[in-house]
């Protein structure tokens, strides 16, 4: 297994050829700094073992509890006595000392802040964290100009690492510093077996039959890779799978196109022979006189012969009525994220009644007849007790009325076809929300009528008045989609724009307590990074390739969590049986099937990151409800999450599970500095905001 390298200078390269006998072997780290940049122990870490990282900088004791919950970590300095002191924080390097003339040489690479800490002694460290008997393999000491001080203060008779590490130069320089401590460890019978030009190491006589294991730099027969070769590799495979990728899927959509073209040049061929027919030309006065009747029909005697049109007002009194139609959530409120778009505009229209408009919840139904008034379900939702009882009768319409299709039901609307248009006729505006065009454009994520069905639909709202997309990019598909068809909005009067959604939570949200799976959770992994992902289980998440990732990532040793949130969807076959049967799961993997928007919300305000691996979404919502909370985002390269998200997110491409790894790792590295992209200034909207937005766009003459 190739030995990859994370230290400054190979120094864990050389002590790994030396120690690689050991198993489960036990280090002491006196200036451990980063958990990962430069360290000497990582690699060691993720290979089982584990130690005592001493480092006083308190920034970096965080990510080190963070990234080592197996290692000991002590927030204090060294020194020759206990007490304390005041040591020189250097941000964002590992070059922070008690020594003032060292700091002050320092302050031209970064701002020096001093900062009163705790001093303990190298033998206090040794007597209250070294398990008795327990063999400490490697010390490494890189105090910035305390050495001599730890040196000659510690008991080397009583207590014998195998191999000292020493930092031998003054702080950023080639100037050597080693006269004044060297001596010490050769008395106390330490052999000098190997100068790298930075650091000088040393190996007690006990151990002198790995002597010859220093007799030579690192070399190509130490099978190592340095870490930041090892990520560049790994990257450049991601990318040469995905490029494979597109060319496949130009390929695949090239033959599509090729074939559509012919479909069409076929159809063509066959209505121009229609149209040359006898029988088209002979009835063409029958054709004519048929639209004059239905002319006459609709302008003289809509009003008093069609049954179904007796429901049209004519009086203009009242206030013209938004319907707002809510034939699923009717139904049944699957907690989607559709569906929660839905409840959350329509709360804020209830109660926040605009100006000027009634505004009345409706439902269809598959028979197609007429939209009813959801005063029950209303009633419900509002929780006004005394009105529960109130029947839901046919809607009454008239000019100037609007119809809006908000809810999402794929079934329903297509039978309803025949209606839209009876209100069309008698001056009602007719427009829908459109949250995706998944289906049509990427139908393998689906299931087998997802595809028919989402066509039919969109074939449906297209005859009316307008869509209302939830972000640009669906905006822009929606279009393409039209164009591909041969019409042109503009020309066709079909209105498309675009609107943002809200991103605050319900307020339900902070009423009841947490579940017990996600106290549970949180009870478990305490100071662990741990990654969240919200959405329903369904090929198109992505939550797959996460859980590989992640399976890379343990595998390589690091500890982090995986919180994986919403319920089982469709072909999951590969992915749910992962999952219940992972042995990971309930240690460092966790699935909650069930989640409040309360549990949502602690996710969100506990987790370290959020994942959102969806190869396509309509928007995006976690994305807007995580920087509520200013939990940093990972998230897939997609057109609406760069329209969403902006500059704040850390963004992937790749589709295999080393790909989605090393962009967490990197991602670590950054957060470890603090120089991850931040969400605490990312744009977005309240649910009253957007939808005020939705409402002026919705109405005329806003």
């Amino acid at each position: 297994m190739t030995f990859i390298s994370y230290a400054q200078n190979l120094e864990d390269v050389i002590l790994w050829r030396a120690l690689k006998d050991v198993d489960g072997g036990f280090y002491i780290d006196a200036g451990a700094a980063w958990p990962e940049i430069d360290s000497v122990t990582k690699s060691f870490y993720d290979r089982g073992w584990r130690g005592i990282n001493i480092e006083p900088n308190p920034s970096f004791q965080k990510k080190l509890r963070h990234a080592r919950p197996r290692d000991i970590n002590v927030e204090k300095a060294l020194g020759d006595r206990e007490g304390t002191a005041q040591i020189y924080i250097l941000e964002n390097t590992g070059l922070s000392t008690m020594d003032a003339t060292i700091a002050k040489k320092h302050r031209n690479i970064a701002h020096t802040e001093p900062l009163t800490v705790q001093v303990t002694t190298l033998n206090q460290v040794w007597k209250e964290h070294v398990p008795q008997g327990q063999a400490v393999h490697f010390l490494k000491l890189d105090i910035e100009g305390l050495e001599e001080q730890v040196i000659r203060e510690f008991n080397w008779e009583q207590h014998r690492p195998w191999i000292v590490v020493v930092e031998a130069t003054e702080p950023m320089s080639h100037t050597p510093a080693h006269k004044s401590w060297e001596k010490v460890l050769i008395e106390k019978n330490y052999l000098l077996v190997y100068n790298d030009g930075l650091n000088r190491f040393y190996l007690a006589q006990e151990h002198k039959g790995l002597a010859p294991r220093f007799q030579h730099p690192p070399n190509v027969f130490d099978e190592y890779v340095l870490n930041r070769e090892q990520e560049a590799r790994m990257r450049a495979e991601s990318l040469e799978i995905e490029v494979e990728y597109i060319k496949r899927r130009l390929r695949e959509l090239d033959e599509e196109y090729w074939n559509r073209h012919h479909e069409c040049c076929d159809l063509k061929r066959k209505l121009n022979q229609v149209y040359d027919s006898f029988s088209w030309t002979i009835t063409w006065p029958l054709r004519k006189s048929f639209k004059a009747i239905k002319k006459f029909h609709t302008k003289y005697l809509h009003h008093d012969k069609t049954p179904q049109k007796k429901q049209a007002l004519t009086s203009s009194e009242r206030k013209p009525q938004l319907f707002v139609d809510v034939s699923e959530l009717v139904k049944l409120d699957s907690k989607s994220g559709i569906q929660r778009v839905t409840r959350n505009i329509l709360r804020e229209w209830l109660t926040t009644p605009p100006d000027g408009v009634s505004v009345e919840p409706v439902y269809g139904n598959d028979r197609g007849e007429t939209y009813y008034y959801a005063r029950a379900f209303t009633a419900e939702f509002l929780d006004n007790s005394h009105e529960k009882k109130a029947e839901d009768t046919p809607i009454q319409y008239q000019a100037g009325d609007i119809f809006l299709g908000l809810d999402l039901q794929p079934e329903i609307i297509p039978k309803n076809e025949g209606f839209y248009q009876t209100l069309r006729q008698s001056g009602v505006t007719v427009k829908f929300v459109v949250y995706d065009l998944l289906p049509i454009f990427s139908p393998e994520y689906f299931p087998g009528t997802a595809y028919s069905n989402h066509k039919r639909w969109l074939e449906t709202i297209i005859q009316n008045d307008g869509a209302l997309c939830i972000s640009q990019a669906v905006a822009r598909e929606l279009v393409d989609w039209l164009k591909i068809r041969g019409i042109d909005p503009a020309k066709n009067a079909f209105e498309v724009d675009s609107f943002q959604l809200g991103g605050n939570m319900e307020s339900t949200a902070t009423e009841g307590s947490l579940s017990q799976s996600v106290e549970e959770l949180f009870n478990s992994v305490t100071e662990k990074p741990s990654f969240v992902s919200v959405g329903t289980l369904e090929p198109r998440k992505g939550h797959l390739q996460i859980v590989k990732s992640f399976e890379v990532l343990w595998a390589e040793g690091m500890d982090l969590v995986c919180i994986l949130v919403g319920k089982e969807g469709w072909l999951t076959d590969d992915l749910v049986p992962r999952i219940q049967h992972h042995p990971e799961l309930g240690k460092r993997l966790f699935w909650i099937k069930e989640a409040s928007d309360r549990d949502i919300q602690e996710l969100y305000q506990q987790s370290t990151c959020l994942i959102m691996a969806s190869f396509g979404e309509g928007f995006g919502l976690p994305i807007i409800e995580a920087a509520k909370y200013h939990l940093p985002i990972i998230a897939r390269d997609i057109p609406v999450f760069r329209e969403v998200a902006g500059n704040h997110a850390t963004y992937f491409k790749g589709r295999t599970r080393e790909c989605l790894a090393t962009t967490i790792k990197h991602w670590l590295k950054l957060y470890q500095r603090n120089e991850h992209p931040k969400t605490d200034t990312m744009p977005w909207l309240t649910w009253k905001q957007s939808a005020v937005i939705l409402l002026k766009k919705v109405l005329p003459n806003e």
